[in-house]
């Protein structure tokens, strides 16, 4: 488990104070880069920093034209929720999986107001204005004359979403479901609601006021960069023959050494988590529905009593 995270800067110092490297030898921006590969080269998520939109000074995205820029942070996304408002409340959306996942265009600025135009909305209307198709009741939900009417039915059946006039989201043709969807394209999350708000479960890798990597205080993450580094500086030297193929490996077997170690210390869970795990491994039934409560229940002790 990391609990401290520290700069990378005292990596650099020993790398300069064993190395004994002048001041022309001190390839600063490169040591910082393979410091950064290191990390990611050992691998593990509890390295990287968890952000949240809407905490600590991350925004809550808006989304204009079905689409949206990522953070610029961003390296790994966890969950998207979806809002009317910057202030929720938010509903859990999914990764999209049809084939034609592409949906408006940036001048698409349609508000959405309702969620879902799933048969329960659609019977709703037919049993309010005695109407018999589903076409007849997408004619009444989309009057503009009675604004009032879509307010009234988030009212009755408590959620919220977009209808388009056919009655579908996205195209006709090819996607056939209601669900809040989005796909990603480079630097962009695509939805298939035109406008709204986003909330973010992502993380980040984190770095100092200085732009150095941020590493975790273990010392086997620090002995890791450390040969990461030694390694990448004396591989010219290998290459061309100043350095003995033992010396090197002897390199190249310390970083393989700490690498592992350094990922097994941070994935150790402490006593609580190991907790979560239980509950989790020794619930009796599947519950399925965790997406919904964006797995904020998944570590609870699951609880059955008999009816009798």
């Amino acid at each position: 488990m990391i609990t401290k995270l520290i700069s990378s800067k005292a990596v650099v110092a020993k790398v300069i104070a064993d190395l004994n490297l002048q001041e022309k030898d001190m390839r600063m921006s490169d040591i910082t880069t393979w410091i950064g590969e290191a990390a990611l080269k050992i691998g593990s998520v509890n390295q990287l920093v968890h952000k949240v939109s809407g905490i600590d000074g991350v925004p809550v995205i808006q989304l204009i034209g079905h689409q949206a820029q990522l953070p610029c942070d961003l390296y790994r996304l966890n969950q998207v929720a979806y809002g009317f408002t910057q202030n929720g409340p938010w509903l859990p959306m999914r990764k999209a999986t049809g084939a034609f996942d592409v949906w408006g265009t940036p001048n698409d600025s349609v508000t959405p107001e309702v969620i879902v135009p799933d048969q329960v909305m659609l019977d709703t209307i037919k049993a309010m204005y005695n109407v018999n198709t589903n076409e007849e009741a997408l004619v009444i939900l989309n009057d503009t004359s009675n604004v009032n009417l879509r307010v009234i039915l988030s009212n009755l059946i408590n959620k919220h979403t977009t209808v388009s006039v056919d009655g579908r989201q996205g195209s006709k043709e090819t996607n056939f479901s209601y669900n809040l969807q989005y796909s990603i394209k480079p630097g962009y999350i695509m939805t298939n609601v035109p406008t709204g708000y986003l909330k973010l479960s992502y993380h980040a890798n984190p770095t100092d006021e200085d732009g150095y990597p941020l590493i975790p205080n273990m010392p086997s993450y620090f002995e890791a960069c450390y040969w990461y580094v030694v390694m990448k500086l004396k591989y010219p030297d290998w290459l061309n023959g100043t350095l003995t193929s033992e010396k090197y490996y002897h390199m190249q077997r310390s970083w393989n050494f700490y690498c592992k170690q350094a990922y097994g210390d941070s994935l150790a869970p402490n006593y609580d988590e190991m907790e979560s795990i239980k509950n989790t491994w020794l619930k009796i039934y599947p519950e399925v529905n965790d997406h919904s409560t964006f797995y904020s229940t998944t570590g609870e002790r699951q609880h059955i009593y008999n009816k009798d």
